[in-house]
């Protein structure tokens, strides 16, 4: 894997677990309402990856997609979202191995959705929850 790539992955496993990290240190609870959704990409679910909602202030929520389904969590997997109004980001990649039968990975979807100021996508979360967000990505 080339230092690039792998400088890449070690930012983005870094920015993936600062929501956590910076969340877990606080002796606080963040109120949380329910969040789910789907993804979909080109019309259909997004087998695997991540989305991240980022508020302007306060802790963003994440979590996992998995056969386009997700569950958003703040302090913890799956626990919800803070109320509020969000930019979204959504990342999914895959191993590929080159000519060579080095393995790197490779966003399945369009980069843009990986930087919240390129994704367009915005959510706003009610204080009664919303379990059924969608997010529907193209080219």
């Amino acid at each position: 894997m080339s230092m690039v790539r792998l400088d890449r992955l070690s930012r983005l496993t870094l920015f993936l677990a600062i929501p956590f990290g910076v969340a877990g240190c606080s002796s606080e609870t963040i109120p949380t309402v329910p969040a789910e959704g789907s993804v979909t990409y080109k019309g259909k679910p997004l087998e695997k990856g991540q989305v991240q909602f980022l508020p302007v202030d306060g802790p963003a929520a994440v979590g996992s997609v998995d056969n386009g389904k997700f569950v958003l969590g703040t302090l913890e997997a799956g626990n919800g979202a803070p109320p509020g109004h969000y930019r979204v980001t959504v990342m999914s990649y895959q191993e590929v191995k080159n000519r060579f039968g080095e393995t790197s990975s490779k966003s399945v979807i369009p980069t843009k959705y990986a930087n919240p100021d390129s994704s367009g996508l915005v959510v706003d979360v009610p204080k009664e929850g919303n379990k059924s967000i969608e997010l529907k990505l193209v080219d």
